[in-house]
């Protein structure tokens, strides 16, 4: 079982409040087990364990099977630097960073698609009860509907003849959806595939150069070289295999002998701006704090850009619905 996000992000901050405080590695493990939910005190528990016996933590984190293998890499570069804190704070900085951006997009997917099936619902009454009763009106009165209102009654009438239909295919949706919840299997296979059509395109691309920058961020606050770097971030976008693959593109550029703020520059990584800049803090030996300015900008920049998609997409669903009812009524009401 991998352990989640925010969970992640957890153990690694209180591993590295602990072990500033002096507290062994092992005597950490069995705090935070008694602070954590049964299935993951269990591992903490069996960590502590090793860890009583000598083991290092990067070994006993990767025993448990429960954490990534770029969160073992990490610290195990952090144990061999000499730079362990600095490695759980700069990991648990990055799942804090993760968490926050994927609560937006689910946020921000379920605002629209919660207008949407509003709209449709909205519609379809109006279709189904509320134009039958003008048409009993009507023709009380010896007329009946025409033109555009006599098409909305029929699509009216097709849609609540095939409503069993609908039902049955809304049943089987929320079936479907119930498999992909509960068949961890299925969901990253779907996830996949998804992400390897359109895991790196429009506003995806521009949060994937973000977690590359945070990535960067982390790796030189843990005393990484820089290729070493861009190895760790490859290994941190391999949920997205385009972007991976620009950063492999850039690893390959820089072993010719490209600079490195040219290699990301033409691999679309970073811009050229930051480039400069992480050329001018790498002079100056600051490259680590630059680079977490940047990736803290360019996190800023991502969000923002959803917020203004967000903001258009709102605005329009409103005023087709809007539209949509007022042309079915006044179709009714203006003959």
């Amino acid at each position: 079982m991998k352990l989640a996000y925010p969970v992640l992000c957890d153990i690694c901050r209180s591993f590295a409040v602990l072990l500033h405080s002096g507290v062994a590695a092992a005597d950490s493990a069995f705090l935070l087990a008694k602070e954590e939910q049964p299935s993951v005190a269990a591992i903490l528990n069996t960590m502590g364990e090793a860890l009583d016996t000598g083991m290092p933590l990067s070994e006993a984190l990767e025993q448990s099977g429960a954490f990534p293998d770029h969160l073992c890499a990490m610290v195990r570069i952090g144990e061999e630097t000499g730079r362990l804190e600095e490695s759980l704070n700069a990991l648990a900085d990055y799942y804090e960073e993760r968490c926050r951006s994927l609560r937006q997009i689910r946020s921000a997917v379920a605002y629209p698609a919660m207008v949407l099936v509003l709209m449709l619902l909205v519609v379809g009454v109006l279709l189904v009860k509320v134009l039958p009763v003008f048409d009993r009106v009507y023709a009380s009165l010896g007329s009946g509907l025409t033109g555009p209102a006599a098409g909305l009654l029929y699509a009216g009438q097709l849609l609540e003849a095939g409503l069993p239909v609908i039902f049955g295919m809304l049943l089987l949706l929320a079936a479907a959806v119930a498999v992909i919840r509960f068949c961890p299997s299925l969901r990253e296979t779907l996830t996949a595939a998804w992400q390897n059509r359109y895991g790196d395109r429009g506003l995806a691309r521009k949060f994937n150069n973000a977690r590359f920058a945070r990535a960067l961020a982390m790796g030189l606050a843990s005393g990484l070289p820089l290729d070493h770097c861009m190895n760790l971030a490859e290994n941190l976008l391999r949920d997205a295999p385009a972007a991976a693959a620009r950063c492999s593109r850039c690893a390959k550029a820089m072993e010719e002998g490209i600079p490195f703020g040219n290699a990301m520059e033409e691999a679309e990584l970073l811009p050229a701006a930051q480039c400069r800049l992480l050329q001018i803090g790498s002079r100056s030996g600051n490259a680590d704090r630059i680079m977490d300015q940047i990736a803290d900008a360019m996190m800023e920049e991502a969000r923002n850009a959803l917020q203004q998609r967000i903001a258009a997409i709102e605005p329009a669903m409103v005023l087709v619905s809007s539209v949509m009812v007022g042309l079915i009524l006044l179709s009714v009401m203006l003959p």
